[in-house]
């Protein structure tokens, strides 16, 4: 929303600053652009940080509709012809938001990934909790505050047993059971890792 209100309203500074009988209309063109991207922009699902390409044509025909305008021209210019300016300004819409919506998709898509990586590589596949990875990172960081700080080590006592009595899903289970359970118990600004095996420290 930010991008499109900027945007907007820069197009449409330059397009008054450029004047002409045709400023009006064009500053309502560019403005109704800007808003047909911040209604259809919520409303579009992503995938995976970008647009697959049914709704970017959606965004596309729907984006380029705001060319009809054009036909209002001859209010602003008499005498002037609008529809050999509609087709050009249509095709040249779609082609553009086609264009710019798929290289914007594809970087969203980077990042999405790149988002996703960073948290795979923080967090315990089987638990969810943060991994002794990000725990080091955040206790030096924490620690070089010297601030108060409390430090647990939380072992499961005699968690072999479970797992050869009863089998590694049940032992899992427990895990992720003892792991949402501490994460509940910690405040907001508390850090929760499984740190071995059995250990949780927070």
């Amino acid at each position: 929303p930010t991008a499109a209100i900027v945007a907007g309203a820069a197009a449409g500074a330059f397009r008054f600053w450029l004047g002409g009988a045709g400023a009006p209309l064009g500053i309502i063109v560019i403005l109704t652009a800007a808003a047909t991207g911040l209604v259809l922009g919520p409303i579009l699902s992503k995938r995976s940080g970008g647009y697959d390409l049914g709704p970017l044509l959606l965004l596309a025909v729907a984006g380029s509709g705001q060319s009809m305008l054009l036909l209002l021209l001859p209010v602003f210019v008499p005498g002037i012809d609008p529809w050999r300016m509609i087709a050009p300004h249509l095709v040249t819409n779609c082609i553009g938001i086609l264009i710019l919506g798929h290289f914007l998709s594809a970087d969203g898509r980077r990042q999405h990934a790149h988002r996703l990586a960073e948290s795979q590589a923080a967090t315990d596949p089987l638990t969810g909790v943060g991994n002794r990875r990000i725990f080091e990172r955040t206790a030096s960081i924490v620690f070089s505050r010297h601030e108060p700080t409390a430090l647990l080590l939380v072992d499961i006592d005699n968690f072999k047993l479970v797992n050869d009595r009863w089998g590694h899903d049940v032992g899992d289970r427990i895990l992720r059971q003892v792991a949402n359970a501490i994460q509940a118990a910690v405040p907001k600004n508390g850090v929760v890792a499984r740190y071995g095996g059995e250990e949780m420290i927070v």
